[in-house]
């Protein structure tokens, strides 16, 4: 993809704006915001096919494993999760929340017994099998 001088933070800033300005013209041209919805959705699903395409293919492929990437992945479910409750209003009583953690807790080591780890000099990696896709 090139670049055309842009690096770093300029790049990102100028995918939002341009992404900004995408969304207010379709906002002027149907102030219903349906159109909006129905492209945000299209893209969804095309990014979402792409990320299924992406993981059949790679999912073999050794990725190195460090510990800050399971605190990130906790920490975005986290965010994600409370993110949601604070924009519904809809607090899950207690009991529902242990037992969604539970279950998430049970659901991740099972997925993390399907990895395939190995040391690789001094970096640990994991390599996925049918069974990392199953999961």
């Amino acid at each position: 993809m090139p670049s055309f001088g842009l690096t770093g933070w300029r790049r990102w800033l100028l995918i939002g704006v341009a992404t900004l300005a995408g969304a207010s013209v379709l906002l002027i041209i149907d102030p219903s915001a349906a159109l909006l919805f129905r492209v945000v959705g299209v893209i969804g699903t095309t990014l979402f096919v792409l990320s299924i395409a992406i993981m059949l293919l790679t999912f073999r492929k050794a990725r190195r494993l460090s510990p800050w990437m399971l605190v990130l992945s906790g920490a975005i479910s986290v965010v994600a999760t409370s993110v949601f409750f604070a924009l519904t209003g809809t607090p899950l009583p207690g009991a529902v929340m242990m037992l969604a953690i539970v279950a998430g807790a049970l659901i991740g080591i099972g997925w993390s017994l399907t990895n395939l780890l190995f040391v690789d000099g001094e970096t640990v990696r994991a390599r996925g099998n049918a069974w990392y896709l199953a999961v």
